[in-house]
């Protein structure tokens, strides 16, 4: 998924501070270990250029990288052996990654993993891909999720300030229905969301042949409201829904 804004200068302030955490949760597929990137920041929009930012979770050989800038040298990137696999695969591992100036620290499941200092400063970088290499290239096998900066730019809220957002996203029903209610930002057209429902949390269904759009109502401060109705599969105890980024993003 490629992050259009970047080309825009969206992450400049952090390459500005020499700061910039990602975290996310990951789950990785059971092929892995695998050539990866679980996510990838180019110099150019169109993904060439140097290499400024890059993580593999976990590459072939075992290790995870976190790459902060372009070569593989001890300034530009840190690396450690992952011999617990259950802590990159078959479950959900929460990740994060941490450049503040010379500290690079590597964080597993609220744990400090591996620290380095004598980083060398971030370059700007103008192309940012999320579960991928530039480009699409070696996707990430497996999900990501939690993607917290992604998701408050697009539904337009905030968890730091209750009153910056009405909130991310709400479920209401009827007689045989199922309603998704979320806001969503009406300038964030690099980050479109569709709703998605399943009766198991495995399987999950989206488009037109199963949510439709009831109400688009714009709010204060550039947001809409959205709410979409699925009917519920015939027969079904429960469901679920979730919103997602839409097929493409």
């Amino acid at each position: 998924m490629r992050i259009a804004n970047a080309a825009t200068g969206a992450f400049d302030a952090a390459v500005a501070a020499d700061r910039l955490t990602v975290s996310f949760w990951s789950f990785g597929a059971a092929d892995l270990p695998a050539n990866n990137s679980a996510f990838c920041g180019m110099q150019n929009a169109d993904g060439g250029g140097a290499r400024v930012l890059n993580v593999h979770l976990p590459w072939s050989d075992g290790s995870i990288y976190f790459g902060t800038g372009s070569g593989a040298t001890a300034d530009t990137r840190i690396n450690r052996s992952e011999p617990n696999a259950a802590n990159y695969k078959g479950r959900w591992n929460h990740c994060l990654f941490l450049k503040d100036g010379l500290r690079r620290e590597i964080w597993q499941n609220g744990v400090l993993w591996m620290r380095s200092d004598g980083g060398a400063p971030l370059a700007t970088f103008r192309g940012f891909w999320i579960g991928s290499a530039n480009g699409g290239g070696i996707n990430y096998p497996g999900k990501i999720d939690g993607l917290t900066a992604f998701a408050e730019h697009a539904l337009g809220t905030s968890d730091t300030d209750a009153r910056a957002g009405r909130g991310a996203v709400t479920a209401a029903g009827g007689p045989g229905t199922i309603d998704a209610v979320f806001t969503h930002r009406l300038a964030a057209d690099d980050a479109l969301l569709t709703p998605e429902l399943s009766t198991d949390l495995a399987a999950w269904q989206s488009g037109p042949a199963v949510f439709t759009l009831i109400s688009d109502t714009p709010q204060a401060g550039g947001i809409a409201l959205a709410t979409w109705r699925a009917a519920l599969p015939r027969g079904a105890p429960r469901a679920f829904i979730r919103v997602w980024p839409a097929p493409g993003f």
